[in-house]
């Protein structure tokens, strides 16, 4: 098992077939340019492309078409999502950008990059730089390949308004905020309650349906399965310490911190969440009385707990 000589020249072997598909991508352009326009100009044409990072935001479209394919035929209901022609020539808000590309492009590629940032540290090689490439265009591509998406006067507004698409829409309906865009997310799964009360969340149902269990077990637990049993595999092969003489009291239970590190944060949330529950029925009304923001200081208690308590368990 400890024979890591095929994986090796595996991953050599595998990089350096991009390497070949990737000029040989460039070919039909570059001698189109040369009929056409001459050598020189095919040259400039050809550079030009590399250093705008040009083969790197095509990972990440083929990327965001492959999610948009998987998730048209698991969950279907396509419909046109006015991400904008302007994208490369306008200013999006950091918010807007995250909400559209993380469970797309930028959530796969930050799980990837954890697990190459640890094989790098573990078995540093030359191929690896390809994938780290990859892997950074996947995360930061919508934010890097805007020209027009920088701005020095706006930057503060982006982090004042990142802070607050963070932490509003707790006790009161915000369409534009993280519990929304995770209520958006969840939709797909669970689906939307019917219109009844008339209340304003329920307009961002929309068109929205709920997608066939079958689809739902295809597309979504069955490839999460097979990621996590991989992801756990992995984990519990390399603190397996085989060959190691210890004894009892230095053995260990890598199995028993998967499940402490998984499941302790949300016990933990479930507990504050009860906490929460109960000041807010014995002395939430009390409290309103003299503070008219008990139900947003109770939801940002209980927001701010589980952030950080995530954060912890991850570290």
């Amino acid at each position: 098992c400890y024979n890591f000589h095929p994986a090796i020249d595996w991953v050599r072997r595998y990089t350096l077939s991009i390497f070949i598909v990737f000029w040989i991508a460039f070919v039909p352009i570059v001698v189109q340019e040369l009929i056409e326009r001459g050598l020189w100009k095919a040259t400039q044409r050809f550079f030009r492309h590399i250093l705008s990072l040009s083969p790197m935001f095509e990972v990440f479209a083929g990327q965001i078409y492959s999610s948009a394919l998987l998730s048209d035929l698991a969950v279907g209901g396509a419909r046109y999502i006015s991400t904008g022609r302007g994208f490369a020539t306008s200013r999006i808000p950091f918010s807007i950008l995250y909400s559209r590309f993380a469970g797309s492009a930028i959530y796969m590629g930050s799980r990837s990059m954890l697990m190459l940032l640890f094989g790098t540290v573990a078995h540093w090689q030359a191929p690896l730089l390809w994938f780290w490439a990859s892997l950074s265009s996947l995360i930061f591509a919508p934010f890097v390949f805007n020209p027009h998406q920088f701005a020095w006067e706006d930057f503060f507004l982006d982090y004042r308004d990142y802070i607050r698409w963070l932490s509003r829409g707790n006790n009161k309906y915000h369409r534009n905020s993280w519990i929304g865009y995770v209520r958006m997310s969840r939709s797909r799964i669970t689906g939307f309650k019917r219109k009844l009360v008339g209340d304003e969340s329920e307009k961002s149902a929309g068109d929205a349906s709920r997608a066939h269990r079958t689809n739902l077990i295809t597309a979504e637990i069955i490839p999460c399965a097979i990621y996590a049993a991989g992801c756990f595999i992995a984990f519990t092969f390399i603190n397996a310490q085989t060959g190691v003489k210890t004894t009892d009291n230095d053995k260990v239970n890598s199995a028993l911190r998967i499940i402490i590190c998984t499941l302790a944060p949300i016990v933990i949330d479930i507990g504050v969440l009860f906490l929460c529950l109960g000041l807010s029925c014995c002395s939430g009304p009390l409290l309103g009385m003299c503070c008219k923001k008990t139900g947003s200081v109770m939801a940002g208690f209980a927001h701010g707990v589980a952030v950080v308590v995530h954060i912890l368990f991850f570290i």
